[in-house]
């Protein structure tokens, strides 16, 4: 099915976007805490990109991160695990 609509010499797309995580990846980054000893804690990046629902095309989307325990109750991300 096409999004793209004609009228007299008019054409425009309305795409139904639907957000999805095309790849994920976890990183352990090195930080210190207010005395100065050094830890670490893990970091996920996700990749995301969006896709119309009606005729399946891909449009570019952007980078996101954040902490592990935020990560795992991401509702995007958990769809594409």
């Amino acid at each position: 099915m096409s999004c793209s609509r004609h009228f007299l010499m008019f054409r425009w797309d309305r795409h139904d976007w639907v957000r999805r995580v095309s790849a994920t990846a976890t990183h352990e980054m090195g930080a210190a805490d207010m005395w100065g000893r050094a830890i670490t804690h893990e970091h996920v990046t996700c990749h995301a990109e969006y896709v119309c629902a009606s005729c399946g095309t891909v449009k570019a989307g952007e980078e996101c991160g954040c902490d592990l325990a935020r990560a795992e109750q991401c509702a995007v991300r958990l769809a594409s695990i």
